[in-house]
């Protein structure tokens, strides 16, 4: 495999699949415990309004969960499929803290009113899985090598 040859032999396995794991197990629990509370309660969403919210609710629930989940386990054997689909989910992670933060700065400029537990909590929540996400990725990074560039082996002397 052409992605293969580029791993170095200490590539990171478990943690990068245990933060593919933790990363899917919080969007699950983000987005699954307000609708089955809404379902148990036999009411609409609370979030429903007029916000894009349930369609994050089914990309994320949909694709991104699956999609951290199947990484974690691909990582876990190793397979470099996993790793591939790690990257962009870890792109992602890492872009979703300041692209929280401006969305709750536009909205607050726009005259939505917020507590603050609930301006604190999401910018606080996607800092740190962005943090651990720029953690993984350099442990990725660092771990990778062009076999093109590699110094050429030198001959045993006998």
């Amino acid at each position: 495999m052409a992605l293969q040859a580029h791993f170095l032999p200490s590539l990171p396995r478990r943690g990068p699949a245990l933060f593919m794991f933790a990363s899917g197990l919080v969007t699950l629990l983000i987005w699954l415990a307000p609708l089955l509370s809404a379902l148990f309660q036999g009411q609409p969403p609370e979030l429903l309004g007029s916000s894009t919210t349930m369609v994050t609710d089914a990309l994320d629930l949909g694709i991104i969960t699956p999609a951290t989940i199947i990484a974690g386990v691909l990582i876990l054997r190793r397979a470099p499929l996993g790793y591939l689909i790690a990257c962009s989910l870890l792109v992602l992670e890492m872009l979703l803290a300041p692209m929280i933060a401006a969305q709750m700065l536009s909205q607050v400029l726009a005259g939505a009113t917020f507590s603050t537990g609930q301006i604190i909590g999401p910018i606080a929540g996607f800092s740190a899985l962005a943090l651990g996400a720029i953690v993984v990725t350099v442990a990725l990074l660092r771990n990778i090598s062009d076999p093109a560039h590699a110094p050429a082996a030198q001959p045993a002397h006998t």
